[in-house]
């Protein structure tokens, strides 16, 4: 069963459609996410929810030949909104094989001190469009 729309975020979403809200994932905080060196919010393909990107945006997400980026519109905890550029991460496995993830980069760091997310901490990350443009907003839960 997927959350409804936070109480926190009520307020911030009052004009939007909840047709255009999406519930992204869940993820409990791990010491790579809240690390400064790395970061990066790190979510496997396999743990998101909803799909959230156009198809012009999943086509160019997925084109190995290009490098993806978008600059969205990012919501943190306390509710200020900044800028967020999710990309297309890959990781390289024991065995071999590559994983591909979906990870938020571009002031990420900012987003952890800020709001002083730790690991073990459980957060979901929710998407949304404003005129057109893709948008996350990140709750603690």
């Amino acid at each position: 069963m997927l959350p409804s729309s936070p109480p926190s975020l009520s307020l911030y979403f009052d004009f939007f459609s909840e047709e255009s809200i999406v519930f992204v994932f869940q993820k409990v905080l791990t010491e790579t996410d809240v690390n400064t060196h790395f970061s990066m919010l790190l979510v496997p393909f396999k743990q998101i929810k909803n799909g959230f990107l156009t198809d012009e945006e999943q086509a160019r997400f997925h084109d190995r030949s290009q490098k993806f980026e978008i600059n969205a519109i990012f919501v943190d905890p306390s509710l200020d909104e900044g800028r967020m550029n999710p990309r297309q991460w890959e990781m390289g496995k024991k065995d071999g094989k590559i994983s591909y993830n979906f990870a938020l980069i571009t002031n990420w760091t900012k987003v952890v001190v800020k709001n002083g997310l730790r690991q073990g901490m459980t957060v979901h990350l929710w998407a949304f469009r404003r005129d057109l443009q893709l948008g996350f907003a990140l709750v603690l839960v």
